[in-house]
């Protein structure tokens, strides 16, 4: 993900909805990629 919208994850990347769902709750788009590509997805067993 890109400051300037470029998606550069493949295919509907996990981490491209997150940073989308970041910035509509009106985080401010360097710190929705933080966050985002900070994320991990966690699995139940």
């Amino acid at each position: 993900i890109l400051l300037n919208g470029i998606q550069t994850l493949p295919y509907g990347h996990w981490r491209i909805g997150i940073y989308k769902h970041l910035v509509a709750s009106e985080i401010a788009p360097e710190e929705a990629e933080e966050r985002a590509m900070k994320a991990r997805l966690r699995f139940k067993e």
